[in-house]
């Protein structure tokens, strides 16, 4: 998916479909109907070399395209009432409590699996991400009365003192909590309240707001860990001896690298945010504070959305089976997601060498418009006959081979 689209929503969601058709399937807000919604197909030609722009069409019509049964077409169903439901909006984190729901009935083995453990690590967030917070609170009282213990404090600490002695962990909460009172003349109680609406508002993002390097807090924290051992993963074959793979793995690190440090931009400012007392001490200030945190989080979870799919198909692959590695690396390059315009204000202009990739890419400008997502039916129909021509050839190889062993 190597289109530059201005911002995250114009690239739309990683919906998850199993089938290979639509397993790379993206959905997002009709620009023509803002209450409905549209399916976008990266790379839809299926071409092993070149991409063949997106392929644009209306949600509902999906299921004419192809056919969608099982898991899939319960996913489909869901996604397109939540398209209703919600007048054409869509999400990352809309999207993935839908995916979670349905592979928690309709999932295979693994799938439920895998949807258990995920549930179950965020119902532990919400507890985790208020230690995470206090924790860093308590670092930043620390230095402002130079306590050496308030220092040092981390959420490992604070588990480890919730464990053994609530008493004394319900006692520096009170000291961190009254001394941010003070500091703003706020009753203790209505921060507490506060901070603690706070801490739900950021649990999914909360060990990348905290800077904690385990990424274990949050949904998104993790989706960022496994990112970053993508991106620690693929960088060993830019020394491939084949230049092409050289070139792939290096546009493949490059955008990991792009969406997330975005990403870490925007916990960071949520951080700066956090520890700033006037954003929730101030009662005009404290309701635009929480609409910044909901934003931001949104912005971080486009910015991670659909890599998961990608590091799941790596890490499944054996890490000595070199050919398998490769083929994920140039599949990976042609259909991974590109960062938007808006990636690039964050994070400063791209300054990257043309690769052979690059070029190849280009191809396509010259048989699909990029300028608007109208369906090319002309192209379209090419590309069905191509893959019947394909398929007829197939089939009349092995008559030939079948009929010559005989």
């Amino acid at each position: 998916m190597r289109r530059i689209y201005r911002k995250f929503e114009d690239r739309g969601v990683h919906v998850g479909f199993g089938i290979r058709l639509l397993r790379l399937a993206r959905c997002r807000q009709s620009r023509e109907e803002s209450t409905e919604q549209e399916a976008l197909i990266p790379n839809w030609s299926g071409h092993g070399t070149v991409q063949a722009g997106d392929l644009v069409m209306p949600m509902g019509n999906l299921s004419d395209w192809a056919e969608i049964e099982g898991r899939d077409g319960e996913l489909y169903d869901r996604v397109v009432a939540a398209g209703v439901e919600y007048s054409g909006h869509i999400d990352p984190i809309l999207m993935r409590d839908i995916l979670l729901e349905v592979d928690l009935i309709y999932g295979t083995e693994m799938e439920r699996a895998e949807a258990e453990r995920e549930i179950a690590l965020t119902n532990n967030d919400a507890e985790n991400s208020y230690l995470e917070v206090l924790a860093m609170f308590g670092r930043k009282v620390g230095v402002e009365i130079d306590q050496r213990g308030f220092k040092e404090l981390t959420r490992a600490v604070l588990v480890q003192l919730a464990e053994q002695n609530p008493t004394e962990l319900h006692r520096l909460v009170k000291v961190i909590a009254g001394y941010v009172a003070r500091q703003s003349g706020m009753r203790r109680a209505e921060l507490q309240k506060r901070l603690t609406k706070i801490c739900d508002f950021a649990t999914p993002i909360c060990s990348l707001v905290t800077n904690d390097p385990s990424r274990e807090v949050g949904f998104l924290s993790r989706q960022q860990r496994l990112m970053e051992r993508l991106h620690d993963s693929v960088s060993a074959y830019q020394k491939d001896p084949k230049t092409e793979v050289q070139n792939a793995a290096l546009l493949l690190c490059e955008n990991m690298a792009d969406f997330m440090v975005y990403a870490n931009s925007r916990a960071s400012g949520i951080k700066d945010c956090i520890l700033n007392p006037e954003n929730y001490t101030v009662d005009d200030r404290y309701p635009r504070f929480l609409e910044i945190i909901t934003e931001q989080r949104k912005r971080i979870a486009y910015a991670l959305d659909g890599w998961s799919h990608h590091a799941r198909a790596w890490f499944a692959v054996h890490p000595h089976d070199r050919v398998g590695k490769i083929d994920l690396i140039r599949a990976m390059a042609r259909e991974m997601p590109s960062p938007p315009s808006e990636v690039e204000h964050v994070i400063g202009p791209y300054h990257r060498n043309m690769t052979l990739l690059d070029l190849r890419s280009g191809v396509v400008k010259e048989l699909h418009s990029w300028a608007d997502d109208v369906l090319d039916t002309e192209l379209l129909e090419r590309v069905k006959l191509g893959r019947r021509r394909a398929a007829e050839g197939a089939n009349d190889k092995i008559k030939e081979a079948t009929r010559i062993k005989a």
